[in-house]
């Protein structure tokens, strides 16, 4: 292997990039899963609620997990680290999350506020216009909102698309 930890080698399986960050495949969203922790704090602190992970049981079998929930007061929120413009793929992603949203949602006891959470202003920016998405989204009530994530975070995830996109 190379001395520079970000170039290929022979003795690497296809595609494995190794980086500062890890050794990566095409297609891992490992670091956008591990910022989604970041940009679920935003609204937590903002509301003044603790929104962590939270599976839940659904009452057909199966099970379902939001990636930030509280009680008190109850809030739902599913995040989203793209950066940048989005495509297709990223359209259904969000159209999913919102459909996990509405259907956690139900499972509550009490009316919960559902918010779907963005680390880039590009990426939330079809979903805040007129696209038919973005009105579902509004109508059924889920908020928009865009997060500050650290510049060394966002560059990470800029990285891992990059990589993605092989």
């Amino acid at each position: 292997m190379g001395d520079d930890p970000k170039s290929l080698s022979n003795d690497e399986p296809d595609g494995v990039v190794e980086s500062a960050d890890s050794f990566l495949l095409p297609g891992d969203s490992s670091i956008q899963r591990e910022a989604e922790t970041l940009i679920v704090r935003a609204p937590s602190q903002q509301l003044g609620a603790t929104l962590t992970k939270r599976p839940f049981e659904l009452p057909e079998g199966g099970r379902l997990e939001v990636d930030g929930a509280s009680d008190d007061p109850p809030i739902l929120c599913e995040a989203w680290a793209h950066q940048g413009p989005i495509k297709a793929g990223g359209k259904t992603k969000v159209a999913t999350d919102a459909l996990k949203l509405l259907f956690a949602a139900r499972q509550l006891p009490k009316r919960a506020r559902l918010i779907l959470a963005f680390a880039d202003e590009q990426a939330a920016m079809y979903f805040q216009g007129s696209s038919w998405l973005g009105q579902v989204i509004r109508g059924e009530g889920i908020e928009i909102f865009v997060v500050e994530i650290p510049v060394e975070v966002r560059d990470k995830i800029r990285r891992a698309q990059a990589l993605q996109k092989r």
